[in-house]
């Protein structure tokens, strides 16, 4: 089955559910700086990234695609239509898990680990609501 296009991303909805998921994963203490950015800013697959920067230990930037680049063209990712929201949390996961595993949280299996973690948060909060 597959799943229905997610809502369009917004900078105000882009907070809104920043704020909502820095809660859930209990990451209040840490300064998120989120921003929707075209798809050659990211680069070729990348559907978002994290930048912990080299200053602040509780100070990062998240990057989520925008829609504008995908429209109309249901941008399918491993069978599931793309779900910014899911982007979102998969970034904002490995917060958690670079203080867990600092070396390895962006290997392959962090990466998929995380990718599992973060549809299932989403899935299991958009049944809730």
């Amino acid at each position: 089955m597959k799943s229905p296009r997610p809502p369009r991303l917004t900078q105000s909805a882009l907070q809104r559910a920043g704020r909502f998921w820095q809660r859930q994963l209990r990451l209040e203490d840490w300064d998120v700086k989120l921003v929707s950015c075209r798809l050659h800013e990211l680069g070729e697959g990348t559907l978002g990234d994290i930048d912990f920067g080299s200053g602040n230990k509780c100070q990062v930037k998240i990057r989520v695609l925008n829609h504008r680049d995908i429209d109309g063209q249901g941008f399918w990712f491993n069978g599931e239509c793309w779900d910014w929201e899911v982007t979102l949390v998969h970034e904002l996961l490995h917060i958690p898990m670079k203080e867990a595993a600092p070396k390895t949280h962006t290997s392959q299996a962090a990466e998929r680990f995380i990718h599992r973690q973060s549809r299932l948060l989403v899935r299991l909060a958009k049944a809730r609501a």
